[in-house]
């Protein structure tokens, strides 16, 4: 995907708004690619210090989606989550990108 982003990206201004819609439109057609089994979406910036396939299994054990914790307070992080190529997932961002505001996305936090 190209993109012609401007502006400094930094959370909560326009330019950062601009790529997280741009981001999230391919999470669709990520889970349509591992229907059936499951996925890690995760930004650019996430350093991965061990294997964390075991570590999304156990998650997925019991949801259809798991996100990262991105503050002490308890909200969860867009940037990072695991999933499953499901329908319930698959919905959950076509719903976010169908509703005005997107308030998933446009808050970086759940």
């Amino acid at each position: 995907m190209e993109s012609e982003q401007t502006g400094d990206g930094l959370i909560g201004n326009e330019s950062f708004h601009g790529v997280m819609l741009q981001k999230v439109r391919l999470i669709p057609r990520a889970i349509g690619e591992r229907w059936s089994d499951w996925l890690i979406n995760s930004d650019v910036d996430v350093q991965f210090l061990r294997l964390v396939r075991a570590l999304a299994e156990r998650c997925l054990a019991e949801a259809d989606i798991c996100f990262q914790r991105d503050l002490l307070t308890g909200e969860l992080c867009v940037g990072f989550f695991a999933a499953r190529g499901c329908d319930s997932v698959r919905r959950l961002w076509q719903d976010e990108m169908s509703t005005e505001g997107h308030p998933i996305l446009l808050s970086d936090s759940v």
